[in-house]
């Protein structure tokens, strides 16, 4: 017997193991903390990735059987795990994206007011169409 094959946990163990996983990882997402249905939420930010590699999955067995079979639970998890990352990093790249963006708005006057020198006076004088060009 191969000694890879022996050392490899049973199936239903490697599910809970990559599912209980993905329940601890949920808990870090900060919609759970400051919204209304806490259970709810923590359900679904973990239950929605597996549910969305699940059904990649079930594509890719659709037209790819041979190479899905080869790969099932091993890729299936990696894009679970992937998508779950990304549902939790999602807030705090959006707060991170926010305060850059405040910073950049509040910076832009004060550049503005202190690199461009004011217009001439002449410049301000507004020209018509004949003045600009003249048909003589």
């Amino acid at each position: 017997m191969n000694t890879i094959a022996a050392a490899r946990p049973p199936t239903p163990l490697l599910f809970a193991r990559h599912i209980v996983g993905m329940m601890i990882l949920a808990l870090a997402s900060p919609h759970i903390l400051y919204g209304p249905q806490r259970v709810m939420t923590w359900l679904a930010t973990w239950l929605v990735p597996l549910g969305m590699a699940l059904a990649v999955f079930a594509l890719f067995a659709l037209f790819f059987t041979r190479r899905a079979k080869a790969a099932w639970p091993g890729r299936f998890f990696m894009l679970s795990w992937v998508l779950l990352a990304l549902a939790v990093a999602a807030p705090y790249l959006e707060t991170f994206n926010r305060k850059l963006a405040r910073q950049a708005v509040q910076a832009e006057p004060q550049a503005a007011t202190q690199q461009v020198p004011p217009p001439p006076a002449e410049a301000k004088r507004s020209f018509s169409y004949e003045e600009a060009f003249p048909t003589k």
